[in-house]
C-alpha cells in the first residue's frame, strides 16, 4: 500500500509541477495583447467568441486572416510587454492553443527570441480535427527536449489543402511554459564538460542583463570574472574580457591552458547585479582541458560523402564548380564523389580563377 500510495504521488507531484501557464485568454490575462504578420500579408483581430462551448466559452478571441503569404504567420506585437521574461523550459516543454476554424488545417507554433530571431528558435506543428470542424478545438505543441534560455516570443503559422488569402480561423487561451522568475545562465564550455581545448575562450551569457553598481557600462572585469585553476578558490589564471549587449561576457585567456587539468570561470560574487536588482551570486562552470595530441593532427574538412557531402565552392566570376561522381577512382583516392573545378579561360593570375569554400567551417583545434 505504501508503495502505491507513494507512486500516486510522485504522479501527481509530477503533474503539478508540469503544468504550464495562462499567457493570454484575451479577457483578463494580457486582453491587448496583439499580433502582426512580419511582411503585412496575414492579419490579426481582437474580437468576440463567434461560438461559446463548454471548451471556450471566453468573451474575446483572436481572429487570425490568412494573407498571400502563408509562411510567415502572425507574432506577438511587443513581446516583452507579454513575455517580460523567456519561457523556462525546465518547467514545462508544452504550449497548449485552442482554435475554431471551418475547415482542415495544420497549425505551426513557432518559438523564438526577440529581437534575435535567427540563432534561437523552434517549431513544431498540430492539426486541427477534421471531424469537429465548427468546434473549439485545444491542440498541444510539444517542445519535449528542447532546451533554449532565450525564447521570449511565439509565432502561430497555418496551412492546408484549401487554406488560402482571406480564410480565418480564431484561437485563443495561449498557454505555456512559465516564465523565468529569476535570471538563467548559458556557460560555454558547459559546466562539467572535458576534453576541453587548452587554446579556446570561455563565455557566459544570460537571458538578463549584467550590470555595473559604479558604472553604466562595465569597462573594467579585473574584479568582476576570474578564470581559476581547479575551483572558484584556486589561483588564478590571466586573461582578458569583453561584453556584448551587456549579456554575453567572453574570457580570453592570455596564454594556452594547462593541459588535462580542472578549471573554474564565473562571476565574482556582489560584483555585477541584474536588471530586478538581485546580485550574481554562485555563478559559474567549471571544466577539464584535453590530453596532448600526439603526432600529427588531421582533419577531413569536406570529402562529400560524409558530414559535409553539400559543401559548395563559389568563384567571384565565372569560374565552375560542381560535385560529380569520381571518374578515376584508385588506391589513393576510392571516393565516389569528388569535386570538379572547371577553367574559363581567363588569366591564372586572375582573381576570378580561383574559388572559394561558401560558409565557414567548425574551430579546428591543432593544439
Amino acid at each position: 500500500m505504501r508503495k502505491s500510495l507513494l507512486i500516486i504521488f510522485v504522479f501527481a507531484f509530477t503533474l503539478v509541477n508540469s503544468q504550464e501557464v495562462m499567457h493570454i485568454n484575451f479577457d483578463d490575462i494580457n486582453p491587448t495583447a496583439t499580433f502582426e504578420s512580419w511582411n503585412n500579408s496575414s492579419t490579426f483581430t481582437l474580437t468576440t467568441n463567434p461560438i461559446p462551448d463548454p471548451v471556450n466559452a471566453s468573451l474575446n478571441v483572436g481572429l487570425f486572416t490568412a494573407g498571400n503569404d502563408n509562411g510567415i504567420g502572425i507574432g506577438i506585437s511587443n513581446p516583452s510587454s507579454v513575455f517580460p521574461n523567456p519561457f523556462n523550459f525546465t518547467e514545462s516543454n508544452l504550449f497548449k492553443i485552442k482554435f475554431l476554424a471551418g475547415e482542415p488545417v495544420t497549425i505551426t507554433l513557432k518559438i523564438e527570441n526577440q529581437p534575435d530571431w535567427g540563432a534561437h528558435n523552434s517549431e513544431t506543428s498540430a492539426t486541427y480535427d477534421a471531424a469537429q470542424l465548427g468546434t473549439w478545438q485545444e491542440l498541444t505543441f510539444d517542445f519535449t527536449g528542447y532546451s533554449d534560455i532565450f525564447i521570449n516570443s511565439i509565432v502561430i503559422k497555418v496551412d492546408g489543402e484549401n487554406w488560402e488569402e482571406g480564410n480565418s480561423l480564431y484561437f485563443d487561451d495561449i498557454s505555456g511554459p512559465p516564465l523565468y522568475s529569476v535570471p538563467a545562465f548559458e556557460f560555454t564550455p558547459v559546466d562539467g564538460s572535458t576534453d576541453i581545448s587548452v587554446g579556446g575562450n570561455m563565455v557566459i551569457e544570460t537571458n538578463n542583463k549584467f550590470y555595473d553598481p559604479g558604472a553604466v557600462t562595465i569597462n573594467d572585469f579585473s574584479n568582476k570574472v576570474a578564470l581559476r585553476i581547479g575551483d572558484e578558490n584556486g589561483s588564478d589564471v590571466p586573461f582578458e574580457a569583453s561584453i556584448e549587449s551587456d549579456s554575453k561576457i567572453t574570457i580570453t585567456p592570455l596564454t594556452d591552458l594547462n593541459f588535462q587539468t580542472t578549471f573554474w570561470y564565473g562571476i565574482v560574487e556582489n560584483s555585477m547585479y541584474h536588471s530586478d536588482g538581485t546580485q550574481n551570486i554562485g555563478v559559474g562552470a567549471s571544466f577539464t582541458t584535453k590530453d596532448p595530441v600526439d603526432g600529427d593532427v588531421n582533419i577531413i574538412m569536406f570529402d562529400y560523402e560524409s558530414d559535409d557531402t553539400d559543401t559548395p565552392f563559389v568563384s567571384w566570376q565565372a569560374t565552375g564548380f560542381a560535385q560529380v561522381s569520381n571518374p578515376a577512382p584508385d588506391e589513393v583516392n576510392n571516393s565516389s564523389y569528388v569535386g570538379q573545378y572547371t577553367h574559363t579561360g581567363i588569366s591564372w593570375n586572375d582573381n576570378g580563377a580561383g574559388i572559394e569554400s561558401e560558409g565557414t567551417f567548425d574551430y579546428i583545434d591543432f593544439a
